[in-house]
C-alpha cells in the first residue's frame, strides 16, 4: 500500500480523469475481447502472407527427404 501511496503523490490525475481512463481501459479490452476471433484471422493471414503453408507435393518431398536422411 505504501507504494500506492507514494505513486498517487507525483501523479496529478482527479477523479474524474482516473475514471476516465477506467472506462477507456475497460472499452479497450472488451473490443479486444469482442472481435478476438476477427483479430486472430487476420493475424492468421498476416503469417500466411509473410510465410506459406507448403503444399502436399513439397510436403512428401520434405518428408521423403528427412526419412532417407534418417
Amino acid at each position: 500500500m505504501p507504494t500506492f501511496v507514494s505513486v498517487a503523490q507525483f501523479m496529478p490525475l482527479s477523479v474524474g480523469d482516473a475514471l476516465q481512463l477506467l472506462l477507456a481501459c475497460a472499452l479497450a479490452i472488451g473490443f479486444l475481447v469482442l472481435f478476438r476471433p476477427l483479430l486472430r484471422g487476420l493475424a492468421l493471414a498476416a503469417f500466411l502472407v509473410v510465410r506459406p503453408k507448403l503444399t502436399k507435393a513439397q510436403r512428401l518431398q520434405r518428408n521423403a527427404a528427412l526419412a532417407s536422411q534418417a
